[in-house]
């Protein structure tokens, strides 16, 4: 779904896990987010 608030452009993604360490989850997902999209 892609919609935008206050103009400005706002995605979410929906992910279905296979397991219920979902911490464990987020904690791989942001790691992996910074090592392929750094903030500059």
């Amino acid at each position: 779904m892609i919609r935008d608030e206050d103009a400005q452009l706002t995605g979410y993604i929906y992910v279905n896990l296979n397991t219920s360490n979902y911490g464990g989850f987020v904690q791989r997902a942001n790691r992996l987010l910074q090592e392929l999209a750094p903030i500059l």
